[in-house]
């Protein structure tokens, strides 16, 4: 007597590589994680920055800082007083002290492992000290600064510290340990800029006499990129402000160009400029007018050095840290 095997139903075949997808448990991505915490933190990051106790002891010092240091150097820089002019120690002071919260600003780049949005809440803090700096060298400089001066000297610094800071934290977080050497070559970038009316004067020299246009274009790279000629278009804007550039050995002839090169922009505003026809334009082609918005620095370096931070933060990720 024969037995046969019981009967047993088929193995089910795999499924599909699309029905798999479809029937995986689908979750958000690890950048939409990383985001979602991100944007968790953003309020304690701001009340951080705000209101912890550090940023308001530093604002208390940072005004001090500034009054005192307008102070020293008036103390120092000893001129006869003008009624319309600037104080010369005031002017100083404000080199002094942006300086200062440049490197600051370098100094402020978040390590590994601090807490989410530690960029942003340093930039707060940092933004903060500035403007509570720029008031005490008001205040102590007298009638003669405005408050116009005042705050654009602030802007223009807290613009200036934000792409310093978001530049340094993105790159931070690309370096990973070797992070504290990058910060290093940044300072030392940093440190070229600030000095560029007094070593550029040759390679842009050498740089005119091969073509006109890039020459001008390099000097004007120079002016807008370095915060002394910022400084120096944050006074001459103001009444009785003092020229950097347009004295009798001005920027441009001691570089060696004769071209008339106006201060940095700050603020936005529209401008337009004449264009010669090119020469295949038919005879009495009349020049082409060309327009546009420039706009400013301190728009340009908060803009970029917001979206900067923005991705620095987003780069770093992870769960929230306290």
């Amino acid at each position: 007597m024969s037995t046969q095997a019981p009967l047993t139903a088929p193995p089910p075949a795999p499924p599909l590589a699309f029905e798999a997808a479809a029937a995986a448990p689908s979750g958000p991505s690890p950048l939409a994680q990383a985001l979602r915490g991100a944007w968790q933190a953003l309020p304690r990051a701001l009340a951080y920055g705000l209101y912890s106790g550090a940023t308001l002891a530093g604002a208390a010092a940072a005004l001090a800082a500034g009054a005192l240091v307008t102070l020293l150097l008036a103390s120092v820089l000893k001129a006869p007083p003008q009624p319309q002019a600037t104080p010369p120690a005031a002017q100083a002071a404000s080199y002094v002290l942006g300086f200062v919260f440049l490197a600051l600003a370098l100094a402020r780049t978040p390590r590994a492992g601090d807490r989410t949005w530690a960029a942003l809440s340093a930039w707060i803090q940092l933004a903060l000290w500035t403007v509570a700096a720029c008031a005490g060298l008001k205040f102590a400089g007298g009638a003669q600064i405005g408050w116009t001066v005042t705050l654009t000297l602030a802007a223009y610094l807290c613009a200036y510290q934000a792409a310093v800071l978001g530049f340094s934290s993105l790159l931070a977080v690309w370096l990973g340990r070797y992070a504290q050497a990058g910060r290093m070559a940044l300072a030392f970038v940093l440190a070229l800029v600030i000095a560029g009316l007094l070593w550029t004067r040759t390679p842009l020299l050498a740089l005119y006499k091969q073509d006109r246009a890039l020459g001008r274009w390099g000097a004007d790279a120079v002016l807008n990129l370095s915060p002394a000629t910022g400084f120096a278009a944050v006074w001459n804007g103001g009444p009785g402000g003092h020229d950097l550039l347009k004295g009798e050995i001005t920027y441009q002839r001691w570089v060696g160009m004769y071209d008339l090169l106006p201060y940095p922009r700050l603020w936005p505003e529209r401008y337009a400029r004449i264009q010669a026809p090119p020469p295949s334009a038919p005879p009495g082609t009349p020049p082409l007018s060309i327009g546009g918005i420039n706009p400013g620095l301190v728009l340009a370096f908060g803009s970029w050095g917001l979206v900067l931070l923005l991705l620095a933060e987003t780069a770093r990720g992870g769960p929230i840290k306290s």
